[in-house]
């Protein structure tokens, strides 16, 4: 079950940088240049702009009044930020290209039906972010009684997938304790792994193209082929029957 906060070294520029550093590499394959995307659960607001920077038109929508305000000041100019739970959007299905639900924010409802709102909202893919609990910090966040919105991965694992219709991809981040995560000095790349190992995981499912319909056109054209001849069909006097060429004309029937 998780709690209702966040870990107070998620708030600092340097921890929000590598973030943003996972968000650009790992979501890169989300064009993003003209296409919408919905972050659920916003709080403050604080990717927003980062989310802006990597080219989406973004929206966000925050249930907490006051993290709600927070982020429409420091929000990109001309960003909507909607109220609404993240169990129950108020968005057409398919209205975005993608979404991002930010499971990792205080006031999450019940993950399955953030999930499957996140998916049916989203036309192309959707991205789920959380704290992970089996981690070193959330371990030690555990062991502390810390107020930190925890997550087992599997809790996360099983309704993407099972919402998203395959096995997501994964990357995480924060390897080590809190204090191991702020940088100093020159900027670094922060380590990154496809499995949720790291304090920070992020889970990514893209939908593949749909299925192809079903070519009605070729069947009915060879079913036009072999019905063609009853329909021209011409009775003799002896009683059989004879089938005209194709370039016969109708006039010429008895």
């Amino acid at each position: 079950m998780p709690t209702t906060s966040r870990p107070a070294d998620a708030s600092g520029q340097p921890v929000l940088s590598q973030q943003e550093a996972l968000l650009r590499t790992f979501l890169g394959a989300w064009p993003g240049q003209g296409r919408r995307l919905l972050c659920i659960n916003c709080g403050n607001g604080d990717l927003l702009p980062r989310l802006r920077a990597c080219g989406f038109d973004v929206a966000a929508c925050e249930h907490d009044y006051g993290a709600r305000l927070h982020a429409a000041r420091h929000a990109p100019q001309g960003t909507e930020i909607f109220a609404a739970s993240d169990d129950h959007l108020p968005f057409d299905d398919g209205e975005f290209d993608w979404t991002l639900l930010r499971a990792d924010n205080p006031g999450s409802a019940e993950l399955e039906a953030a999930v499957a709102e996140a998916r049916r909202t989203a036309a192309r893919g959707f991205a789920v972010t959380f704290w992970n609990a089996l981690s070193v910090s959330g371990l030690y966040w555990r062991a502390v009684g810390a107020p930190v919105c925890l997550r087992r991965p599997r809790d996360v694992w099983r309704p993407v997938r099972d919402y998203g219709g395959r096995s997501p991809a994964c990357r995480s981040i924060f390897f080590g304790p809190p204090s191991c995560w702020r940088t100093s000095g020159r900027q670094r790349t922060p380590w990154r792994l496809p499995l949720p190992l790291g304090a920070w995981c992020v889970l990514r499912c893209n939908f593949g193209p749909g299925r192809p319909l079903t070519g009605l056109f070729l069947p009915l054209r060879d079913m036009e082929n072999r019905l063609e001849p009853q329909i021209n069909a011409v009775p003799t006097a002896s009683g059989t029957v004879d089938f005209p060429s194709r370039g016969s004309r109708t006039k010429d029937l008895p």
